[in-house]
């Protein structure tokens, strides 16, 4: 009787930590982002490396979107069937190109780094690669 009552405490105590951010319990990734600015930020702690940053909104059909270190393109949408799209041409024009294809599709959010791999973990969403 005892040892389960230590065993429940003990797990209490566990998921206290976890629910508290006091021990290092994997959490599941966000799915959307209201700002390319947040998403950056999601994008670093992941291990992305955006040293330096420049909203630029360049990415016409994305709500913002904006360029870490000249190499990595971060996007966010209004919807899921908007950056389905814009994964989509994005995949289509640059194998027309002849360049390879490191995207990372989310719920409302896409970036093409060729970090991709490293930050998928912490990010989740779907590699779109070729």
């Amino acid at each position: 009787m005892q040892t389960k009552l230590r065993t429940s405490l003990a797990i209490a105590s566990l998921a206290t930590l976890c629910l508290s951010g006091l021990l290092g319990c994997a959490q599941a990734p966000k799915s959307t982002y209201s700002s390319v600015y947040e998403l950056k930020l999601a994008y670093e702690e992941a291990g992305g490396d955006c040293s330096e940053w420049v909203q630029d909104n360049a990415v016409l059909d994305a709500d913002e979107s904006g360029n870490c270190d000249g190499d990595s393109v971060l996007m966010v949408f209004d919807s899921k069937t908007s950056a389905e799209y814009r994964a989509s041409a994005l995949a289509e024009k640059l194998s027309g190109y002849g360049f390879g294809v490191k995207l990372l599709l989310g719920e409302n959010w896409l970036i093409h780094s060729p970090d991709v791999e490293l930050i998928k973990p912490a990010l989740g969403g779907k590699l779109v690669t070729g």
